[in-house]
């Protein structure tokens, strides 16, 4: 495996120059991957800003609807006071009274219908970039595992444990990214199966884990507020 350090002949457990230089090279590949990765996030947020924009015009709009509304309300009052007859200025009144009336109702009924429209779509979208962001963190957890298990256990590996240490760190500026648009990773493990949280993927035997309990993370799930984002793939504990 790429990243492994190799064993000399002799028997001895410490790595080897050559050992070193290929897991550089390795470390060296995960950077370019990892700055490609926050390349296509910072797109991603680009786009969301876009989106805000363009969400923010159409609020703009309405209020130019409102301010339409307000005008109209008053030639309306201007048309009235030029009325020369009392009878046909009540008449005249009631029928503009009336006009107004309907018109405010169906301004009103305009505005909610895009309220909720855009207000709905940009929901929509804004999950969607939000989901093609998540396997961004999955690639570095798993970096992070895959970095934990072939580290060496006397502590001496210094290129492992920079190596490790820049993972970590990027993960947790891209979980504070995250954080920022409202979106946090659930907590699933030790925790009682909860269908509208988790995704049951197997069962595994352990002791140290209460029955029908998250005994294993395989995939972390994130939630947008109160709003499920994506479920936690998980192995339940129990036969």
């Amino acid at each position: 495996m790429r990243g492994q350090p190799r064993r000399t002949s002799g028997g001895s457990d410490r790595p080897t120059l050559e050992d070193y230089q290929a897991l550089l090279m390795a470390y060296h590949e995960q950077q370019a991957q990892i700055e490609e990765q926050l390349q296509s996030l910072r797109e991603l947020a680009r786009q969301i800003d876009i989106k805000d924009t363009a969400l923010q015009r159409q609020t703009e709009d309405i209020k130019k609807l409102d301010t339409e509304l307000l005008w109209t309300k008053a030639a309306l009052e201007q048309s009235q006071k030029q009325t020369t007859e009392e009878q046909e200025k009540k008449d005249k009144q009631k029928s503009w009274e009336e006009r107004y009336a309907q018109l405010q109702a169906e301004m009103d009924r305009v505005r909610k219908r895009w309220e909720e429209r855009a207000g709905e779509q940009a929901t929509k979208e804004r999950h969607q970039v939000l989901s093609d962001m998540l396997p961004l963190a999955d690639h570095l957890e798993l970096a992070l595992k895959h970095a934990a298990e072939n580290q060496t256990s006397d502590g001496e590996d210094g290129v492992n444990q920079q190596f490790l240490e820049n993972i970590q760190a990027t993960l947790r500026a891209f979980l504070a990214t995250l954080k920022r648009y409202n979106i946090e990773p659930i907590e699933a493990q030790g925790q009682r199966f909860n269908p509208s949280l988790h995704e049951a993927v197997g069962r595994v035997a352990d002791a140290n884990v209460p029955v029908d309990h998250v005994a294993q993370i395989v995939q972390t799930g994130y939630r947008d507020g109160d709003k499920l984002l994506r479920p936690a793939k998980v192995m339940i504990s129990g036969q």
